[in-house]
């Protein structure tokens, strides 16, 4: 069995039951998936576990999940995994169990994959309460576009929060000390 985390629009597409995330008895563990909306249609398949991608036609995509084991047998077998061990991974990938995204950092990568900006690009630590100065995660690239649909720029920093502090929080965190009081012009800290 294992676990299939899929974006909003992927979905909605397929309109599977969805349970709450579980771990996948799977090696690979959980993957997630989402559309990207080329022509033909194709899902982006990720493991939480090893950031293995896999490209496979969308359509139909209410058998997404059947042919998936398949489509990850090929790729497997192309990187010159044990057949054993590919036997095994896609024997206990006999029942799929949808849920929602949980983890922002592969969700960050399927982003960044959608975009076309390459994996060594992307920076998301493994644990995010470690001290980072505010960074949990970072997109940068050079040549090609200046944006994209998911990224303001060619340097795009994250900062993910477990609760909202408010407006005041934010501020603390973002700006400079000496702009954080009341009616001051707000200044942004230097990255560093």
């Amino acid at each position: 069995m294992f676990h299939l985390h899929c974006t909003k629009k992927l979905l909605d597409r397929i309109k599977p039951e969805i349970v709450a995330p579980g771990q996948s008895d799977t090696a690979l563990g959980n993957w997630y998936a989402t559309v990207l909306f080329w022509k033909p249609q194709v899902a982006l398949l990720v493991s939480e576990r090893t950031l293995l991608p896999v490209l496979m036609p969308l359509a139909p995509a209410a058998t997404l999940a059947r042919r998936f084991p398949g489509q990850l047998a090929l790729v497997l077998k192309e990187h010159g995994v044990p057949p054993e061990f590919i036997a095994q991974e896609v024997w206990r990938m006999d029942t799929v169990q949808y849920a929602k995204t949980a983890n922002r950092s592969v969700v960050g990568i399927l982003k960044a994959r959608k975009s076309d900006i390459p994996m060594r690009n992307v920076d998301v630590p493994l644990q995010i309460t470690v001290a980072d100065g505010g960074r949990d995660a970072t997109v940068h690239w050079q040549g090609g576009r200046a944006s994209t649909d998911y990224f303001p720029g060619r340097d795009t920093v994250f900062s993910c929060k477990a609760s909202d502090g408010g407006d005041a929080a934010w501020a603390k965190e973002v700006c400079t000390k000496a702009s954080q009081g009341k009616k001051k012009k707000r200044e942004l800290k230097k990255l560093a």
